[in-house]
């Protein structure tokens, strides 16, 4: 992780435990609570919601780990 900030691949006050932690939480989540999300919201989560979700994620972690140039 320390190349890619080196690098500035990614933004330099990422904290590893953190990104590990949030990378974990939006993969297990909805696994772990699928009976629970689909009650909520009426429908399944079938193998094309969960490419949706796995893209939106990838969105997330994407902007969220960009250096910010604009300062």
């Amino acid at each position: 992780m320390s190349d890619l900030k080196a690098q500035g691949q990614i933004a330099s006050g990422i904290d590893p435990d953190i990104l590990r932690m949030a990378f974990v939480s939006l993969a297990m989540t909805p696994i772990l609570l699928k009976g629970i999300f689909e009650e909520q919201m009426g429908r399944p989560m079938d193998a094309e919601f969960l490419d949706r979700l796995a893209a939106f994620n990838g969105h997330l972690f994407s902007a969220g780990l960009t250096p910010d140039t604009s300062k």
